[in-house]
């Protein structure tokens, strides 16, 4: 039986069908004529339920931060 471990944390997946998997893609067809830009910025295949939830979290602040901020706006800065 093969071993499986999360990308993010190392720890064991003891559950196959509780994996996650994460990709960030970048608008590369808009600049498909520089090379200079990564289709893929982030792509992690195999994601504990814990590291999956914190990412999952942790893109949820970044919104909410989003809002806030741009309920602040004043000048084109955040404050």
């Amino acid at each position: 039986m093969t071993k499986r471990f999360c990308d993010l944390c190392e720890k064991e997946i003891h559950n196959l069908q509780e994996t996650y998997r994460v990709c960030v893609e970048s608008n590369a067809s808009i600049y498909a004529s520089n090379p200079d830009i990564v289709d893929v910025i982030v792509d992690v295949g195999e994601i504990c339920p814990a590291c999956a939830k914190r990412i999952h979290q942790t893109v949820q602040d970044l919104k909410l931060d989003g809002l806030v901020c741009g309920a602040k706006m004043d000048g084109g800065q955040c404050e």
